[in-house]
């Protein structure tokens, strides 16, 4: 209603929210050899977030004011009239309405694995050593409802095996039909459905020390390589891409204004 804050939150699924689960696997075994303590390990953890579609269908109205006005009675006095007013009376001026994408799960992976070996050299000196290795996939859209923008060919590239574009499911359909020349395929780029290609490099070797040139005095060093794994990656928003987004389709309109009868 103008001039009010917005009565809202009646949007159908509007207070959904999404989930993220994680599920964890690891295993390590550790080996004494003399003066030698061994340690090995794996993991593997997959993560799943689901993104719901956003809000319902049911729609929403605007109140201007207009009616209470007495814009309605063309001969009557005309004043600002009130917009709440309109509200308690039902007399929208305008409406509208979005229709619902669906929800999108979006998940990744990661794999790691160790090997490091603890030697005690000599009664004052420790040695730590040993490398880590990482492992992250690229990030999944369900239905692969994502799109990329191909900078050589100047085109939205979807994630599709076909050499020529269809209609996505969960995308906007007019969108689409009218912008069809502008886009391509994965497929047809020579690039998997991912778009992005997941990284084979991530060694990361750790060495450290521990020396005690005295019963009181301990001095300690160490050096590592570490990467942080991105549960998201650089690539979930590209479900919002075009012609992809939380709603697929928005229809708006006018309610007519159409004269009162006159009272006697």
């Amino acid at each position: 209603a103008s001039g009010y804050t917005n009565v809202a939150y009646d949007y159908g699924d509007s207070g959904i929210r999404g989930g993220t689960y994680t599920l964890d696997f690891n295993d390590n075994f550790t080996k004494v050899l003399h003066n030698h303590s061994l340690k090995t390990g794996i993991e593997e953890r997959g993560y799943k977030s689901l993104a719901p579609g956003g809000s319902g269908s049911l729609g929403s109205f605007s109140f201007s004011g207009v009616w209470t006005g007495n814009k309605g009675w063309p001969s009557q006095p005309h004043s600002q009239g009130n917009a709440f007013a309109d509200y308690l009376l039902g007399d929208a001026n305008s409406a509208s309405r979005g229709t619902v994408a669906p929800n999108k799960t979006v998940y990744n992976r990661i794999l790691e694995g160790y090997v490091q070996d603890t030697w005690q050299a000599t009664p004052r000196l420790t040695l730590n050593y040993g490398v880590r290795y990482m492992y992250q996939g690229v990030v999944g859209v369900s239905n692969n409802a994502r799109s990329f923008f191909d900078q050589q060919n100047n085109k939205i590239a979807l994630a599709e095996n076909s050499a020529t574009p269809s209609l996505p499911v969960d995308g906007n359909q007019a969108f689409f039909q009218a912008y069809l020349q502008h886009f391509e395929t994965t497929q047809s780029i020579g690039l998997s459905t991912n778009y992005m290609k997941p990284s084979k490099a991530y060694w990361q070797p750790r060495i450290g020390f521990a020396f005690r040139p005295s019963p009181d005095t301990v001095i300690r060093g160490g050096y590592g390589i570490y990467y942080n794994f991105n549960i998201l990656d650089f690539g979930m928003w590209d479900s919002l891409n075009i012609p992809f987004g939380s709603n697929t389709d928005t229809a708006s309109s006018n309610i007519p204004e159409v004269p009162r009868s006159e009272e006697p």
